[in-house]
């Protein structure tokens, strides 16, 4: 009960991003390991987008970083699409890089907040950092890449869809995974927490 009523205290903006949010990263967690769920999966990051852009404004549209983040979705969004249309290894390549920067930008936006939502960014931004450096060393540096099983990254122009689907399982994951952090954030009213320092 005291749940519903903590739902009902929200903005509709809240309450519609919070629950996009959820839905898009369990669909975003669940799905790429569905064969044929091809139109699961566009819904669910469809969702996340939604969710996202709800999320932004809660965030406040005025702030860089937040804008940075909608930019590094749309752009994941574009790999996500490509990729499951017509599987090309460019654009999950593109997907990766756009997916782990728009986790590292969401982290980063909310080092700016105060308490709990501060903390959450830490994490965050130390797991999108990492991933990043992780994708962009296993491309740049083809025995590395090779080394954590990224050996498809060495030649994205003649690799097969099937050597990168692993690369967007993780990296869809990685996104899921962070939106239902930031669901958790819209919900528990953490995005205008007031600074006690």
């Amino acid at each position: 009960m005291q749940l519903y009523s903590t739902f009902l205290l929200l903005s509709p903006n809240a309450r519609f991003g919070s629950v996009a949010l959820l839905l898009g990263g369990i669909g975003m967690c669940l799905t790429p390991w569905i064969d044929g769920a091809g139109p699961m999966r566009l819904l669910a990051l469809s969702m996340l987008v939604f969710g996202q852009l709800c999320y932004a404004q809660e965030a406040g549209w005025e702030k860089p970083l937040t804008k940075l983040v909608v930019v590094a979705l749309i752009f994941a969004s574009l790999g996500f699409i490509l990729f499951e249309l017509d599987g090309t290894p460019k654009a999950a390549l593109l997907f990766a890089f756009a997916g782990f920067v728009t986790v590292l930008s969401w982290s980063l936006a909310m080092l700016h907040r105060p308490g709990k939502a501060r903390a959450t960014g830490k994490v965050g931004m130390v797991a999108g950092g990492a991933s990043l450096a992780i994708l962009i060393g296993g491309h740049v540096f083809v025995g590395f890449g090779a080394a954590i099983g990224l050996g498809a990254l060495r030649s994205v122009a003649t690799a097969q869809s099937a050597e990168v689907a692993g690369l967007v399982q993780i990296v869809s994951v990685c996104l899921g995974a962070w939106a239902f952090v930031c669901a958790s954030i819209v919900f528990k009213g953490l995005l205008n927490e007031i600074s006690t320092e």
